[in-house]
């Protein structure tokens, strides 16, 4: 056999040998690739299930959550003072709300007589003001009892004498509340100034207006010292807000509301 026989022999073993590792390593890594995709779906597989099982227990907590918001609804009834629980020095948060989608205050002149008449009961049943708020379809009031006449007596004076006035006027009869009036006792000294800042900021909430200072059916511009009246209890914000600036600093922080969760429907 001649040299160049010898030499094309001995190529073609080496191309066939070389071939031969390469479909050797071609299907090494084509297995490689196989159990790779397997692993990935395995991956996938697991966080699917991890994802699935977080939304059942984000689920689950928002259900709870809710269910607890409505239990709080359906207690405010239960929450409601007894006459013993009124006594000299006692603080109140008191509210109510227009019966059905009715509104309480249509105008200026409404918003007036019902602050005049009430400024007016107080002769009778002393009481200091905190924080109040008229909302078109409801109010909230942060008062304190300063006699031994129960405060409610004060509000249910205004309210007959204000129902009376609101029927003759919008040629209507019946109720105006859609319940009786709600009040809770209030111990906490951080409970009484969150109360503050969340009577203030209703009509912000309400996007009646953009800054607290707007709606002029509050006490919260005796607060920052723009405005005097009877409803107003000086010596309260002079105790915990000497200085204005801090109150509207704090008014406009953001910051969790305690009683949002109690009333989040007024």
């Amino acid at each position: 056999m001649r040299d160049n026989d010898l030499a094309q022999l001995w190529d073609n073993d080496l191309t066939q040998s070389w071939n031969g590792e390469l479909i050797q390593l071609n299907g090494n890594r084509l297995i490689q690739l196989h159990s790779s995709y397997q692993n990935n779906n395995k991956q996938i597989n697991c966080l699917n299930f991890i994802t699935w099982v977080t939304l059942l227990y984000c689920t689950f907590f928002l259900q709870t959550f809710l269910n607890y918001i409505l239990m709080q609804k359906k207690r405010r009834i239960k929450m409601r003072c007894l006459n013993h629980d009124f006594i000299k020095g006692r603080i109140f948060h008191i509210y109510n709300h227009a019966v059905d989608n009715c509104m309480l205050f249509y105008n200026e002149e409404d918003y007036d007589y019902f602050l005049s008449i009430f400024e007016k009961k107080l002769d009778k049943i002393p009481a200091s003001v905190f924080a109040y708020c008229l909302m078109p379809n409801h109010y909230h009031f942060l008062i304190r009892q300063e006699s031994n006449k129960e405060i409610f007596k004060l509000f249910n004076y205004a309210y007959i004498s204000y129902a009376r006035y609101f029927n003759n006027r919008y040629n209507r009869k019946g109720h105006i509340f859609r319940s009786p009036l709600q009040h809770i006792k209030v111990n906490s000294k951080i409970y009484m100034i969150q109360l503050c800042k969340y009577i203030h900021m209703n009509p912000v909430y309400a996007d009646l207006v953009e800054k607290p200072e707007d709606w002029i059916y509050s006490n919260y511009l005796e607060w920052i010292k723009k405005r005097k009246s009877l409803l107003f209890e000086e010596d309260f914000r002079q105790k915990h807000f000497p200085d204005p600036q801090k109150y509207i600093e704090f008014v406009n922080s953001i910051r969790f509301l305690v009683p949002y969760f109690i009333e989040s429907n007024l």
